[in-house]
């Protein structure tokens, strides 16, 4: 669904160009080296203690500058958009569901601060879901069109109904004539907004364990 969604996205512009991200090392191997005696000589072994780390996120997307959600280094705005990007527009993103749990968001934030601080590079962690699954990405922009197709939303009794589940038309057309409001923790699409919100200062990293 979140790669219908970038489509769509890059139909509409606000998307450059998007590919499944490359893998990152962010820590290196170390090894633990001995001489086994032998008979008539000695022979040099080494064993890891530590193996490589490695860290592929899900997306690599360069966002244009027209898109309402993604924030670029150094940029002035009103409030805290869902995507933070280089200056170029590099984004990269490891997608959630809803639906799991949040097991592995401790690994996530020790991984997203060590690229933050090897490689200068953000991962925005973005949320997906289906109607009434709570605040995510889909909700608070536009469903993929495959979302509306299949479970009809908002259309059908019985199939989850959800206030302000739109189609990115409707997005692009509202976004043209009304601010966009900080994320409240409800799942109510598009709504007018606040002015006034603080942009994160360079090397900040949104929700990162204290």
């Amino acid at each position: 669904m979140f790669e219908q969604w970038l489509e769509e996205a890059k139909e509409k512009g606000y998307v450059k160009s998007w590919k499944r991200a490359g893998t990152y090392e962010i820590i290196k191997g170390s090894l633990f080296k001995w001489k086994r005696r032998m008979k008539t000589k000695e022979k040099s072994e080494s064993s890891f203690f530590c193996h490589p780390q490695t860290y592929t996120p899900d997306y690599e997307i360069i966002f244009d500058r027209s898109f309402p959600e993604a924030m670029f280094e150094n940029g002035s705005y009103e409030r805290k958009g869902k995507f933070l990007c280089t200056d170029e527009g590099l984004c990269l993103v490891d997608v959630k569901g809803t639906w799991g749990g949040n097991n592995s968001d401790i690994r996530f934030h020790l991984k997203q601060a060590i690229m933050a601080s090897l490689y200068g590079l953000y991962v925005n962690k973005i949320k997906v879901g289906l109607p009434k699954t709570g605040p995510h990405l889909f909700s608070q922009t536009w469903y993929p069109a495959s979302v509306h197709l299949e479970y009809r939303v908002g259309e059908r009794k019985g199939l989850p109904k959800e206030k302000g589940a739109i189609r990115i038309e409707q997005y692009a057309e509202r976004t043209r004539t009304e601010p966009l409001e900080e994320d409240s923790g409800r799942a109510d699409g598009v709504r007018k907004g606040k002015r006034n919100r603080r942009a994160p200062e360079k090397g900040e990293c949104e929700g990162l364990p204290e």
